[in-house]
């Protein structure tokens, strides 16, 4: 299972606005690889709790699971099908 952290930006994510929900895209480098990947990430946000999906694309989404929304922090595991499952 390959994680990646993205604590940073989705930091700033939640300090940007109040609340979350919404669409967003962006890229990430995963641990010591040169390649960049797209991301693209739908939130609901209620409260401390966090909903959505995320995914490479709109098309290519996956649930998103154990949301929390903490202070200026965002939490939450994407299972990417059968492949990695990210923990951001």
């Amino acid at each position: 299972m390959r994680r990646v952290a993205l604590f940073a930006a989705v930091s700033a994510l939640c300090m940007a606005a109040a609340d979350v929900s919404g669409k967003w895209s962006g890229s990430f480098k995963a641990d010591a690889e040169d390649q960049t990947e797209s991301l693209y990430m739908v939130f609901q946000q209620d409260g401390g709790k966090l909903t959505g999906s995320g995914g490479p694309n709109e098309a290519q989404q996956h649930p998103m699971q154990n949301g929390k929304v903490e202070g200026n922090r965002l939490t939450f595991e994407v299972a990417a099908g059968k492949g990695p499952s990210f923990l951001i």
